[in-house]
C-alpha cells in the first residue's frame, strides 16, 4: 500500500498517476504485464490534516534491487542474472509502451519478486550464507534459490511516480530520479519554475535513453553520468546544475542537433559553448571527454566473465540507447534481439 501526502499538489499528482497506473493494470493477461506491480484499488481518507489517498497494489514489495545486489560478493550479479534482469526490464518497458505509457523509471523503482517460499534445506542455507557473507538470518537472499540451487525470481516495477502518457507535457513539479534525456532537459523551465514556454513533451525514446545508465551501472558498478544528482531531477531552481548536466551529455555524445533546440535553447543556454561543452562563466567542467573514455576506463577484470570477450557488444548495446538524438535510439525489440543478450542466458 502507498499513501500520498495530504497537500493539493500531491492530490492533483495522484489523479494523473492513477490514470497511468490504471492503464498499465488493465491487460493483466498479457505475458509481460506481471513485471509491473498492478494497481488493484484506491481510496481516500479524510482527517484533520487533509485528504490522504491510498493506493493498493497486487503484490507486496519484497526486496529492492539494491538489497538484491548486496547479497552477492562485491555486489556483482552473475551473468545469467544480469541477462534475466535486463530482458525482463526491456519486456516491462515494451509492455508499457504498448499501452502508450512512458515509465521514466529509475533503479529505485525496480524490485525483486521471489518465485517460491523460503527453503530450509541445508544446501540452500549454505548457499545463502556464502552469498550473503554469513548473515543467514537477516539477508533476504536466502529465499532466492530452489532446491537445485537455481535462482528463482522476477523483477517488479513499482512506485512509478514519474510515469507519463506518451506525448504529454513533462510534469516539472516532479523530483524524479530518472535520468532525463537531452530532449527533456533542454525544454525544462529553470527560472523558479516560471516560463512562458510550454514544458517539453515526454515520449517513448526517453525510456530508451534511461535504460542506458541503468544497465551500464548494473553491469559495471560505475555511473555513466557523473553529475547524477543534477541530471536526475526533472526540475530544479539551480540553472547551473541543469546546464552542467547538458554539458556532460554533450561532452560524451557531441553537439545537440539543431532541430532539437528550439527557441528555449537560445533563451536559456546561450552561455554554453557547444564545441567545447564549457560555459562563459566558471563552472565545474565535465570530468571525462567522451563516451570512449568511459569505455576505455572500465576495469575489465571486475566485469562478468561472459562480458570480457564481448566488450564490443556491450559498448554497442549501450551506444544504441545512449544517443543524443531520440530518433537514432534503438527500439525495444532491437534491444531484445541484440547479440549481447543472446550470450547472457
Amino acid at each position: 500500500m502507498k499513501a500520498m501526502r495530504p497537500d493539493i499538489r500531491a492530490h492533483e499528482w495522484s489523479d494523473r498517476d492513477l490514470q497511468v497506473m490504471r492503464e498499465l493494470s488493465r491487460q493483466t493477461n498479457h505475458r509481460d504485464a506481471r513485471f509491473i506491480n498492478r494497481l488493484i484499488d484506491d481510496f481516500i481518507i479524510v482527517d484533520h490534516q487533509g485528504q490522504h489517498r491510498y493506493l493498493i497494489f497486487e503484490e507486496p514489495v519484497e526486496m529492492s534491487l539494491r538489497a538484491f545486489e548486496s547479497c552477492f560478493p562485491n555486489r556483482q550479479l552473475p551473468e545469467d542474472t544480469l541477462g534475466t534482469i535486463t530482458r525482463q526490464l526491456l519486456r516491462a518497458v515494451r509492455f508499457a509502451h504498448g499501452r502508450n505509457v512512458v515509465l521514466n523509471f529509475s533503479p529505485d523503482n525496480v524490485f525483486i519478486k521471489t518465485m517460491q517460499p523460503i527453503k530450509t534445506r541445508a544446501r540452500i542455507r549454505d548457499l545463502a550464507r556464502y552469498v550473503c557473507g554469513g548473515v543467514e538470518k537477516t539477508c533476504p537472499g536466502q529465499d532466492l534459490w530452489d532446491s537445485a540451487g537455481n535462482l528463482r525470481f522476477e523483477i517488479r516495477l513499482w512506485n512509478l511516480e514519474a510515469a507519463h502518457q506518451a506525448g504529454t507535457p513533462l510534469r516539472t513539479s516532479l523530483q524524479a530520479t530518472a535520468i532525463y534525456p537531452p530532449e527533456l532537459r533542454i525544454g525544462i523551465p529553470v527560472e523558479n519554475g516560471q516560463s512562458d514556454d510550454p514544458p517539453p513533451i515526454v515520449d517513448k525514446p526517453a525510456d530508451i535513453w534511461n535504460l542506458a545508465p541503468f544497465i551500464f551501472q548494473l553491469v559495471t558498478k560505475q555511473p555513466l553520468l557523473l553529475g547524477r544528482r543534477a541530471c536526475t531531477f526533472a526540475h530544479t531552481d539551480d540553472e547551473e546544475a541543469n546546464m552542467e548536466c547538458l554539458a556532460e551529455m554533450m561532452a560524451l555524445l557531441g553537439p545537440i542537433p539543431e532541430r532539437m533546440r528550439g527557441d528555449i535553447w537560445d533563451k536559456i543556454y546561450v552561455r554554453l559553448d557547444e564545441e567545447t561543452s564549457k560555459f562563459d562563466e566558471p563552472i565545474t567542467p565535465p570530468s571525462r571527454r567522451s563516451l570512449n573514455d568511459i569505455f576505455d576506463a572500465l576495469n575489465h577484470p571486475e566485469l562478468p566473465v561472459s562480458l570480457r570477450p564481448n566488450m564490443n557488444l556491450f559498448k554497442d548495446f549501450i551506444r544504441c540507447m545512449f544517443c543524443m538524438d531520440p530518433q537514432q535510439r534503438c527500439t525495444i525489440n532491437e534491444l531484445l534481439s541484440h547479440r549481447l543478450l543472446q550470450g547472457l542466458h
